[in-house]
């Protein structure tokens, strides 16, 4: 087989080579530096949920933007016996006024009647049971905010809490609170210690 010596091939393909090298060299280099935290201050990611300070005697809403769920919310205010349907520019649609404060539930059902839970009065609330939530009595009101319905569910060891449902068949599902001595806790199968005098049961 006959092969053509050219000095100047070999030179030309070292000369390749170092430039290959210089290159990774210099690629390496730069994939460092972009690595390397910079030391100019970057602009902060947008916030999904920016944070937001109500001005100083301002009463309503704060905050409307593209982001905002669209249709109408409606809302208990903790210390207040109405519950308020508001549009998407906090203005009040609609009001119904219970009777005593809210303990945590409404809703608006498809008819456009209001279901209601709130608190009993205090000369009615079992004593030790009266915990943040607790209820023991259910309203439901027309649109005009008659009355239909007004029901109350509760014993001096039991005080239903925080949530009720209304069903598809038309019934209420509540929650309650049911107080138990250490040895009904115990005979439940919860461990424990004689130092337990009472506790909660979900229902």
């Amino acid at each position: 087989m006959y092969r053509r010596f050219d000095p100047m091939a070999g030179f030309v393909r070292r000369m390749a080579q170092a430039a290959g090298a210089v290159l990774l060299t210099f690629s390496a280099l730069a994939l460092i530096v972009s690595a390397s935290p910079s030391q100019d201050k970057q602009e902060p990611a947008e916030n999904p949920m920016p944070k937001v300070e109500a001005p100083k005697g301002k009463i309503g809403l704060i905050l409307n933007t593209a982001k905002a769920f669209q249709g109408y919310t409606l809302f208990s205010p903790n210390s207040s016996r109405k519950t308020y349907l508001i549009d998407m520019d906090g203005k009040v649609v609609h009001s119904w006024e219970g009777a005593d404060t809210p303990s945590h539930t409404a809703y608006l059902l498809e008819n456009g009647d209001l279901l209601r839970c709130c608190q009993l009065p205090n000369a009615e609330r079992p004593k030790g049971l009266s915990i943040g939530g607790s209820g023991g009595r259910i309203q439901l009101f027309n649109w005009d905010g008659e009355v239909l319905w007004d029901y109350k569910h509760y014993s001096a060891n039991m005080l239903p809490t925080h949530e009720v449902r209304p069903m598809p068949n038309g019934n209420i599902l509540l929650i309650a609170s049911d107080r138990k001595n250490a040895k009904e806790v115990a005979e439940l199968g919860r461990p424990g210690n004689s130092e337990i005098i009472a506790d909660c049961s979900w229902r």
